[in-house]
């Protein structure tokens, strides 16, 4: 696009807070604008906010994973951390070297769509994300204090097992699957182009099913209810297409209807 990437920045970064502050909201998830959608990613703790344009017909849901992708590459390649962000003036000079990062992440993602096998792995990805973001969701609102250290102690426990299991050794790119206590799990920055669909589905179910159990044994049965009817419910109904086509509905809906 032509235009000067400060004014653009500028403005996208004021809408949001227009949004914030006088409206009183959580901010902007995304827009349509110039014929284009824009799609936004905050992480508050950081001070940081990614923002992604694409055509009205993108999947927002999809551009917004994406961004976490590049998110957790900006900050790993230039050691962003929050005692930087507080204590230093940036010079945004500094980063344009990432911009090859982002023409190789295009790339790629390119060729993922003109292909049908990567393209649905990238969506399994995906929505396999929001649903483990959901999940942490549901710890951080649910348990406080020991109870939080404990639970959270029995999924790095998880953690630590999958990374020891022969059968996730067998592909590397199982190995970059990750749990940290303060964001949760990462799937996300899998290469779709290494990745087959029956195989991911089971891994990715595996650890969904243990979460499950986790939660389960800690929790009071309405309480689980309550939180899957907050969190992951409405996650399924509006995903629900995407689902279908990837022919995950039938099982998404036993692992949270079954008792």
């Amino acid at each position: 696009m032509k235009v000067d990437p400060d004014l653009l920045s500028g403005l996208l970064t004021a809408l949001n807070n227009f949004s914030a502050v006088e409206l009183q909201s959580t901010g902007i998830s995304s827009i349509e604008m110039g014929g284009m959608r824009w799609v936004y990613h905050q992480v508050p703790e950081m001070n940081l906010m990614l923002i992604a344009a694409d055509d009205k017909s993108a999947n927002s849901q999809v551009m917004r994973s994406r961004l976490q992708v590049i998110y957790k590459m900006f900050v790993d390649q230039f050691n962003i951390t929050q005692e930087r962000m507080q204590q230093e003036l940036m010079n945004v000079k500094d980063f344009q070297d990432f911009g090859e990062v982002l023409d190789m992440l295009k790339s790629q993602w390119q060729q993922a769509e003109s292909q049908f096998g990567p393209a649905q792995m990238f969506d399994i990805l995906g929505i396999f994300q929001q649903i483990f973001n959901s999940m942490t969701e549901i710890v951080k609102t649910n348990f406080y204090g020991d109870d939080f250290d404990n639970i959270i102690q029995e999924i790095e426990n998880l953690g630590d097992e999958f990374e020891t299991d022969p059968n996730i050794k067998k592909n590397p790119e199982y190995q970059k699957i990750q749990f940290d206590r303060k964001h949760g799990w990462e799937v996300i920055n899998m290469n779709p182009m290494n990745l087959e669909g029956e195989s991911l589905k089971r891994v990715l179910f595996t650890i969904l099913g243990r979460l499950k159990e986790i939660l389960m044994k800690n929790m009071s049965k309405m309480s689980l209810l309550y939180a899957f009817n907050k969190y992951i419910y409405p996650l399924i109904i509006n995903q629900h297409d995407m689902l279908d086509n990837l022919d995950i509905v039938p099982p998404i809906l036993n692992m949270f209807l079954k008792n």
